[in-house]
């Protein structure tokens, strides 16, 4: 089954500010990303978690990536939106995903900031993602086996 992905910045060296920092350099060493400045400062504002909002100019979404803080030490891209066309689709959504992975790998590898780790989950899942424990997993599959 196919599911919307999701991205985790682990850090364990790196505190609030200079994270942000960092997604501004990121979006100065690619001509495609920018930072949105105003933006970023308005929705942390609004949450009171540190935030940034970045923009990839590509020709169709022209999608803005919402990252923030989930809780000490650990960021995620939230959301990735598209004022233009509304919606996007979860194959699509994937893929860009993975190109803020990418290029983002490339940032810190380039940068030598080893202290930011990189979690992409599947974009194909089954059961065992779904069910973890696996006394549940047992018994749930006990209970298919019961009717066909």
């Amino acid at each position: 089954m196919k599911a919307y992905q999701e991205l985790n910045l682990k850090l364990k060296k790196v505190d609030d500010p200079e994270m942000i920092e960092i997604f501004k350099k990121f979006t100065q060493h690619f001509n495609d990303w920018t930072y949105l400045q105003k933006e970023s400062e308005e929705h942390t504002k609004e949450t009171s978690k540190p935030s940034c909002i970045i923009f990839l100019d590509e020709e169709h979404h022209k999608p803005s990536f919402l990252i923030t803080k989930i809780k000490d030490k650990l960021y995620s891209i939230g959301h990735i939106f598209n004022s233009q066309h509304g919606h996007i689709p979860m194959l699509e959504y994937n893929v860009l995903l993975r190109r803020f992975e990418k290029d983002f790998k490339n940032f810190i590898s380039f940068a030598s900031y080893n202290s930011i780790c990189i979690e992409l989950s599947n974009e194909d899942i089954g059961l065992h993602e779904i069910i973890t424990s696996p006394k549940a997993k047992e018994s749930f599959e006990r209970y298919l086996r019961r009717f066909p």
